[in-house]
């Protein structure tokens, strides 16, 4: 069975990760020292560090019902940004790293879209 990883990210990027000012995690898809602050990021770190109850949660030791009713501006973004750090942490390697890592052949192609931006697909496959 064949395998095939396939990643997209701007070309800036890459080349930091390329020159060892990042490190990529395969599994997050994120580049350490390049964080996306998104809500979906902002509800997984809810997500992981709250405190189950019968009847709602507790996070930041306020009680919710419902896990969406949490006012997502009161997190701070550097709570969001050092858990997934840690997170990211464990699996997040360096260019050399990835590319020796695993029985996996490794790829990457530059691309210009159509409204100028520049990117580089990168991924791993079987042979």
């Amino acid at each position: 069975m064949n395998r095939h990883t396939l990643t997209v990210t701007d070309k800036v990027t890459f080349n930091k990760w390329k020159n060892g000012e990042l490190r990529f995690n395969p599994v997050s898809g994120n580049f350490i020292g390049n964080f996306c602050y998104s809500e979906e990021n902002y509800r997984e770190y809810v997500k992981y560090n709250h405190q189950e109850l019968k009847n709602g949660f507790i996070f930041n030791n306020t009680f919710y019902e419902n896990l969406p009713d949490i006012p997502l501006a009161t997190i701070p973004k550097e709570d969001v940004v050092k858990w997934f750090s840690n997170q990211d942490n464990d699996n997040a390697l360096t260019y050399t790293k990835w590319t020796e890592a695993g029985e996996y052949s490794h790829y990457s192609k530059e691309y210009t879209s159509p409204s100028g931006d520049e990117l580089v697909i990168f991924g791993k496959y079987t042979k």
